[in-house]
């Protein structure tokens, strides 16, 4: 991977840099990262690449898009008509009654650390919904890491999807964005599930992308869970 003038590299939907003759990088895909925040990062990761953070990873029929503090804050106060404006997207009502407290503390916290948003769950936004909601736009889940790498490059990965969203592909085509977008653009070496092992199509969607399970544990909270890790290639 080589580096633009800037520092910066883009990527291609496989992760690698593709490079015009002037030294810039130039999108190759659907799933490419775009226009991304001005949020400089302290070390090049293995690849080579400086990355920087993405206010958007776009996918073959998705935008996975960041969470903002302004956008937390809407949707702490339940404004869900501010939030609709923000994202240009309808929300359906199941994903605004889920429970969003995990957010309280974070738009203060993503404001002083603002790379940290990178790292936190992100909406998944149908770009093109015919039909649906309005027939445009429309959130059907959110999916992303529990939070920024350790030391040793590992995150931790979570989804969901709106039912009537689900069995429709959408939740393999976010994972395996992020994935991409983490192991090959932000140099992880590790990628962690935890899942029920009553949920079914969660399981087999994880192993469909490479996961193995590694063992399990007992949640406070969620009872058994089996964990699962996709190791990103050397």
């Amino acid at each position: 991977c080589q580096l633009r003038a800037d520092g910066h590299c883009q990527l291609r939907a496989d992760g690698h840099c593709q490079l015009r003759a002037d030294g810039d990088g130039k999108p190759g895909g659907a799933a490419t990262e775009t226009a991304a925040a001005a949020v400089s990062w302290p070390r090049p990761n293995r690849l080579g690449c400086v990355p920087e953070p993405s206010s958007v990873i776009r996918a073959a029929r998705l935008d996975l898009v960041v969470i903002t503090p302004d956008l937390m804050r809407a949707i702490l106060d339940g404004d869900w008509a501010r939030a609709t404006r923000m994202l240009s997207a309808g929300i359906p009502q199941e994903f605004q009654a889920e429970d969003w407290q995990w957010l309280t503390g974070r738009p203060d916290k993503a404001e002083a650390d603002p790379e940290v948003m990178a790292w936190l769950p992100r909406m998944l936004v149908l770009r093109d919904a015919a039909g649906q909601v309005g027939g445009e736009r429309v959130v059907v889940g959110e999916a992303g890491f529990h939070g920024p790498p350790d030391d040793d490059g590992r995150v931790e990965i979570g989804y969901m999807m709106v039912t009537d969203y689900r069995r429709r592909g959408f939740a393999e085509e976010a994972v395996r964005a992020l994935i991409g977008w983490a192991a090959a653009a932000h140099g992880v070496t590790r990628i962690r599930a935890c899942i029920s092992p009553q949920n079914s199509p969660s399981l087999n969607l994880i192993r469909k992308v490479g996961f193995s399970q590694v063992g399990s544990q007992q949640h406070q909270r969620r009872g058994e869970e089996l964990i699962f890790h996709y190791d990103a290639p050397a």
